[in-house]
């Protein structure tokens, strides 16, 4: 799921070695799509709630807390993008040093 949502770079392992640069070029236009998602829906959001601030304050405090989701969201996004070499060194770490154990079956 973190690979779909561009918080981690996809691994594209279908293509040759040899066309590496293609491999970064989809990961780069997978990482600016999903910007360009994020940011649309903030933006389409918190112009809504500027169109609509002299309506009902219900009306208005629901466009006020979509728009901070959404905003949360591309903050999380750009946080993970940013720190995802980090946390593959931890899960290759985990990986690597704990086993999985299950109990015995009765």
């Amino acid at each position: 799921f973190m690979k779909v949502v561009s918080f981690m770079p996809m691994e594209l392992k279908f293509i040759p070695e040899r066309y590496k640069v293609l491999r970064h070029v989809i990961n780069l236009l997978h990482i600016i799509f999903w910007h360009f998602v994020v940011l649309h829906l903030l933006f389409l959001q918190m112009k809504t709630f500027h169109m609509n601030i002299n309506e009902s304050l219900d009306e208005t405090i629901n466009y006020l807390m979509i728009g901070s989701i959404y905003g949360f969201g591309y903050f999380i996004l750009c946080y993970m993008q940013l720190h995802a070499k980090k946390f593959l060194t931890i899960i290759e770490f985990a990986n690597r040093n704990f086993r999985i154990r299950s109990a015995r079956g009765e």
